[in-house]
């Protein structure tokens, strides 16, 4: 459920004015290794970046999109086989051993997947073609030292091929283990395709938190287009946690070294009516919709309060978010979506949703 229109009829009275991010024409340029994102070098050159999703930390599960000129076709690709490499520099020094599941999707019929993979839930992000593209079985991966050079497309993925429909597609990639594993060192190639334009929106924290101290929170997708969200880390398992935004700033001391920092008396301010029981760690997220043209340059003010199983009550500090149309204007939409267990933070990739994951970065496949 999208929040923002009830909020920015208090500010703006400008919600018809929403609108997406477009999508720039461009022309897939031909090459000898096939490859996403599509590229004359990818096949023989090393990407500009790198992604620690799904072997470094395990389980994980990551989802890359890529559509328009990101793929090399326009309609009736079948993919038999995706290989993905180490990044340059990358070693391990100890093997291991996790299952592995991949999902694509495209077009289908009623639903098309989303290059962007906007959204944190995995099932959102994939067209109604969804299948398993390598069934869940056990991968095991040899120490090894970096590489002189670039790496060979050694980690091969697929036994089921799949039908694309249309020029988009998501990969959707999970590792599976009984523990958490820390595989030092063991990072994937990865693209940064965003050629970026416009004024780059902000987040900064104002404040201290209370009960306790490191209650933290943030916010992320302040530019236009993109979906705003909140987050908040209370430190303990069990809390409900809740979220609201204003239209105006405050430090109201409330006793016990606490204060609220963005104003509940406000006619603009907005619980989130979804409250979050937290899990492990404390994390809970807020989405409050696609930020509309009409906000760029405006300001909004935010804080968490939780209860604790014991009904004790623990305030964030205060996070001030200016909405900026700082976009990618690279020539096709892609991004990347993950999450992962690391030390004592669990993860289910079938399960749990992904908590990070932005626009115009994504893991370099070679494809058969």
């Amino acid at each position: 459920m999208f929040l923002f229109p009830q909020l920015f009829l208090k500010l703006m009275r400008t919600l018809w004015m929403l609108g997406a991010v477009a999508v720039l024409p461009s022309i897939a340029v031909a090459q000898t290794t096939e490859t996403l994102p599509d590229s004359p070098t990818l096949g023989t050159t090393e990407g500009d970046a790198s992604r620690h999703i799904p072997l470094r930390y395990v389980p994980a599960r990551i989802q890359c999109g890529y559509s328009g000129s990101g793929t090399s076709w326009t309609t009736g690709k079948v993919i038999t086989q995706l290989s993905a490499r180490a990044n340059g520099g990358a070693y391990l020094t100890t093997g291991f051993t996790c299952d592995i599941q991949v999902w694509l999707s495209s077009g289908g019929t009623t639903k098309s997947c989303d290059p962007k993979v906007l959204s944190n839930k995995f099932a959102d992000n994939h067209g109604d073609d969804v299948a398993v593209f390598q069934t869940k079985k056990t991968f095991n991966f040899a120490a090894f030292a970096a590489y002189t050079g670039v790496a060979p497309f050694n980690i091969v993925l697929g036994d089921r091929p799949f039908a694309v429909k249309g020029d988009a597609v998501v990969i959707d990639w999970a590792t599976y283990a009984s523990a958490n594993q820390a595989n030092v060192n063991f990072y994937v190639d990865s693209q940064d395709d965003r050629a970026v334009t416009g004024t780059r929106g902000t987040s900064v924290s104002y404040g201290t938190a209370c009960n306790p101290t490191n209650f933290y929170n943030y916010s992320t997708g302040y530019n236009v287009g993109e979906l705003f969200r909140t987050y908040s880390y209370t430190r303990n398992t069990g809390d409900i946690s809740l979220m609201w935004i204003s239209d105006k700033r405050v430090d109201q001391a409330i006793g016990g070294g606490c204060s609220i920092y963005a104003d509940l008396a406000s006619p603009a301010v907005f619980i989130h009516p979804i409250p979050v029981v937290t899990p492990s760690g404390g994390y809970a997220n807020f989405d409050w919709g696609i930020v509309p043209p009409a906000l760029k340059g405006q300001q909004v003010w935010s804080q968490g309060v939780a209860f604790d199983p014991t009904n004790a009550l623990r305030w964030s500090r205060g996070i001030e978010t200016t909405f900026g149309d700082y976009r990618n204007a690279a020539p096709y939409d892609c991004g990347h979506r993950y999450n992962y267990g690391s030390g004592t933070r669990t993860f289910d990739p079938d399960k749990d949703d992904a908590q990070y994951g932005w626009e115009g970065q994504t893991i370099v496949f070679k494809v058969n």
